[in-house]
């Protein structure tokens, strides 16, 4: 499944969460109202859910915080922008982890790339589980880095790489986080996130 740029651009509309009159959607993106509708059902596959309401238009169920690089960029700190290579954001893949795969095998591809994406078709979870990955509702990132030491170096990385994210969440001021072996985010006793780690190599 792909996004259109139509699509992108129905959504970035509505993201706000108020309604919006299909007349105006239909002319702000120069398509029909028929069009709009189907778009609008066609989003409904992605986990999208919205309203319409006669005399008011068309609102999604609820708002939507869109990724956008300058936001991300803008709340970090030097020393990690300057570790990051490349920062892509998608409107849909089927996995960052897939995508990530496929480039390292790529010479030109170096440390610190990063890709974030608003959904994912086919996210993996642990022991090939199918990772749920609905529009707009979640963090689906992955990163590529290359050791140079060997795979003896980065013994242990899924748990430190869960420790990092506690540690942040709990910089922010949420409570009641926990690490649950091996690589799972628990907040009040539920399952917030989960932390996939794949090595290849010679």
């Amino acid at each position: 499944m792909s996004i259109s740029t139509q699509q992108q651009e129905l959504i970035n509309l509505l993201a706000d969460g108020e309604f919006h009159s299909g007349t105006k959607i239909a002319a702000k993106l120069a398509i029909s109202r028929t069009t709009v509708w189907k778009q609008l059902h066609a989003l409904t596959s992605l986990g999208l859910e919205f309203n319409a309401v006669s005399g008011k238009g068309y609102q999604l169920n609820r708002a939507l915080e869109l990724l956008t690089h300058d936001k991300i960029t803008a709340n970090l700190i030097p020393k990690t922008l300057g570790l990051i290579n490349n920062l892509e954001i998608h409107a849909c893949l089927d996995s960052t982890n897939s995508y990530l795969t496929a480039q390292a095998h790529l010479d030109s591809i170096a440390s610190g790339k990063i890709c974030l994406t608003e959904v994912q078709t086919a996210g993996r979870g642990r022991r090939g589980r199918h990772w749920v990955s609905p529009f707009g509702r979640n963090i689906y990132m992955s990163i590529l880095w290359q050791f140079q030491h060997g795979f003896n170096s980065i013994a242990g990385l899924s748990l430190v790489v869960g420790v990092a994210v506690i540690r942040v969440l709990h910089n922010l001021g949420i409570e009641n986080i926990g690490l649950k072996w091996p690589n799972d985010i628990y907040w009040q006793a539920q399952k917030l996130g989960g932390i996939l780690v794949e090595v290849s190599g010679e």
